[in-house]
């Protein structure tokens, strides 16, 4: 039989206790190993928004290649498959536009270009934020995160004021939960997962559900 182990949490607590017992068990965890396999545990974010340098490499994509991150986690949280390709191009579209229209306003300083280059930023940024909401609302839902601040609007404020920092901790609580994943969410594939072959889209599992979790002070 393999050996069973806590990862991260207050108590000696072998998970399969859970099942049998009547009474809920309350534990402070993150992940569980059991075997070679890392197994997430919902209830609360693996550590805070502002935490970004805990992962070098989710920190840097999320800072220099920010639309590439967010494509890649939307379709591995939302969907459907190649989702990725998709916001990609709706981001180089908007880039395109907004450098073309800046450029011309700079050479001949005609009003209509400077309107639309601020009309096209502000649906550029609103598009990001529906994005990132989304992602977010669709992580809090698959590990059964519950809100603890802003209750209502949580996700709309954090992206919204922290987009970036927002970005990698998303980043970081869907990616590296078993031990063969090394740097995934840098990876050049649709979802972010190291090879096209190890692809996983939380999409289409069944939601995390584990026992019963004490107050989670991250957001």
């Amino acid at each position: 039989m393999m050996k069973s182990t806590v990862i991260d949490s207050k108590y000696d607590i072998d998970p399969r206790d859970a099942l049998i017992s009547s009474q809920p068990i309350n534990i402070e965890a993150t992940s569980i190993l059991i075997g070679e396999s890392r197994i997430v545990v919902g209830g609360r974010w693996k550590d805070n928004v502002y935490d970004c340098f805990n992962d070098a490499p989710t920190c840097l994509m999320g800072w220099c290649f920010p639309w590439v991150q967010i494509a890649q986690t939307y379709e591995k949280v939302i969907g459907p498959r190649k989702m990725c390709r998709n916001i990609l191009f709706t981001f180089l579209t908007f880039y395109f536009i907004l450098f073309s229209t800046s450029n011309l306003y700079n050479r001949t300083s005609i009003i209509y270009y400077l309107y639309t280059y601020r009309i096209m930023a502000f649906f550029g940024n609103l598009y990001g934020l529906i994005l990132l909401t989304t992602i977010r609302k669709g992580i809090r839902n698959y590990y059964s995160i519950p809100e603890t601040t802003c209750k209502g609007c949580e996700d709309v404020c954090c992206s919204f004021w922290c987009p970036v920092c927002v970005s990698c901790q998303n980043a970081r609580q869907i990616y590296g939960n078993t031990p063969d994943e090394g740097n995934s969410g840098c990876s050049c594939t649709s979802t972010g997962d190291p090879s096209p072959n190890e692809q996983i889209w939380l999409h289409e599992r069944q939601p995390v559900r584990c026992g019963a979790y004490g107050p989670s002070d991250s957001i």
